[in-house]
């Protein structure tokens, strides 16, 4: 499955320097992980030990954690970024595990996250408990903390980073729209586009030319903020669980998507895929081509065995 996926990219051309471009990056992503910690089976359920063994299972932490280090092998230049909703849904009886989520997203050496609205889900203590344990940064563009002491200076608009000597602006956001929040009367959720539009601002008067959106804030949402503003190069997303491919179905647009010029990811939900897009610019920072698809994260992907381990420990002193 692998192989197909990668040897069935398809390419978006956004200029006749494609060929020459100065600086290529590779972005690694998912979404809406929901702390499907172990595999899964091809209705999105718990997939049984016997039937893992036996190839009939997706996903899962230490499958994710192999991809990703045969990704990074791939590239001279990778970003790990994940678009929120690590947490459990409302759905999920289970309970959050911030301190395992952490470790594990260490681990696998992210580079950045947005945050969702289930991460808000068992109020600020858990999430400031997640918060304090990530070696890399999390953002929320649109969300006003300051009702939540808790949580004042453990979350930024954006951040900058830098990579095979470049240096990458990224943005997050969260959802609009008081529907998607349980309980939660301690934000104050903005415009994303005003959100956006102020971030670059900021990245581009700093001298940072390649920009990416982090962005929970579901597909349509991402179209539009592609629209409306100016200066973004990627929306990395989630939220809405859409399944965008090139391959694997059933796919609900193609990846990327193009909104305004702009390339529109979202990786599937609980962990099944994940996103590879491998991105191009010329030496004055244009985005000139993007392609990729999603690396289904089946049988074919072995499962690393200390992920593995640290997942079956953690659950089983929890339980």
């Amino acid at each position: 499955m692998k192989s197909l996926v990668l040897a069935s990219l398809a390419v978006l051309s956004l200029g006749a320097g494609a060929a020459n471009a100065d600086y290529s990056l590779t972005i690694l992503h998912t979404n809406d992980f929901h702390s499907q910690f172990g595999p899964i089976d091809f209705f999105d359920r718990d997939c049984p030990a016997d039937e893992n063994d036996a190839g009939k299972c997706f996903g899962g932490s230490a499958r994710l954690a192999t991809a990703i280090a045969e990704a990074r092998a791939r590239s001279d230049n990778t970003v790990l970024l994940d678009a929120g909703d690590q947490f459990p849904s409302l759905n999920d009886p289970s309970n959050a595990r911030p301190k395992l989520l952490a470790e594990l997203m260490n681990r696998m050496g992210y580079d950045a996250m947005a945050l969702g609205s289930h991460e808000f889900d068992e109020g600020p203590e858990i999430t400031r408990t997640f918060l304090d344990r990530l070696e890399f940064p999390a953002l929320m563009a649109n969300a006003d903390l300051s009702e939540a002491p808790l949580l004042v200076g453990a979350v930024q608009k954006s951040t900058v980073i830098e990579r095979g000597g470049e240096r990458l602006g990224i943005i997050g956001l969260t959802p609009e729209g008081s529907t998607y929040w349980r309980d939660v009367d301690y934000i104050t959720i903005s415009d994303s586009v005003t959100a956006v539009q102020t971030e670059v601002d900021k990245l581009t008067a700093d001298g940072v030319d390649k920009i990416i959106v982090l962005s929970h804030s579901g597909y349509e949402a991402d179209k539009r903020i592609a629209r409306e503003t100016t200066g973004i190069d990627v929306i990395v997303g989630g939220h809405t669980h859409t399944y965008l491919s090139n391959t694997l179905k059933p796919s609900q647009g193609p990846y990327p998507t193009t909104e305004n010029g702009v390339p529109i990811v979202h990786a599937w939900p609980f962990g099944n895929t994940l996103g590879e897009l491998q991105v191009s610019f010329d030496d004055s920072g244009n985005l000139v081509s993007a392609v990729g698809d999603q690396i289904r994260l089946d049988a074919e992907v072995a499962e690393d065995t200390s992920i593995k381990a640290l997942v079956s420990d953690a659950l089983l002193k929890s339980e």
